[in-house]
């Protein structure tokens, strides 16, 4: 597939319905997925290039810090070639990949700080209400 070929399939994904010309996509889809199965690097880059921007939104659904964003992209986007061989393909191939973007995200660990500073904000609370009281004599 030329790039040419490729911009022009982006641009029908990205501005037809989403209803229309799915089919045409779908056959365009098997023959990249079937370059991945076969290990085809230029393949999982067209996978790569095709899914970037929609993948990347769905990523900061999750994590407003485009940092992190890009790590769960990342990560996201290798469970997706190791487990290409367990899509059925009588679904969406973008819907497969949206759902391995979903679950990378939502099993991803909060950065330690957070937690940390969740218990201490908790600790100051508690302490400020026990002196609040101790100054109303109670």
């Amino acid at each position: 597939m030329s790039a040419a070929e490729l911009a022009t399939l982006q641009e029908q994904l990205r501005l037809g319905p989403t209803w229309q010309g799915m089919e045409g996509a779908e056959q365009v889809f098997n023959g990249i997925i079937d370059g991945c199965l076969a290990g085809e690097r230029r393949s999982q880059q067209r996978v790569y290039e095709l899914f970037y921007g929609k993948m990347m939104a769905v990523c900061l659904r999750y994590t407003k810090n485009h940092d992190q964003a890009k790590d769960i992209l990342q990560d996201g986007f290798i469970k997706v070639f190791r487990s290409m061989e367990k899509f059925n393909r009588d679904g969406s191939f973008e819907g497969w990949i949206r759902r391995i973007m979903v679950n990378t995200a939502d099993r991803r660990p909060s950065p330690p700080g957070i937690a940390v500073q969740a218990r201490v904000d908790f600790v100051l609370a508690c302490r400020a209400m026990v002196v609040e009281r101790q100054g109303d004599g109670r």
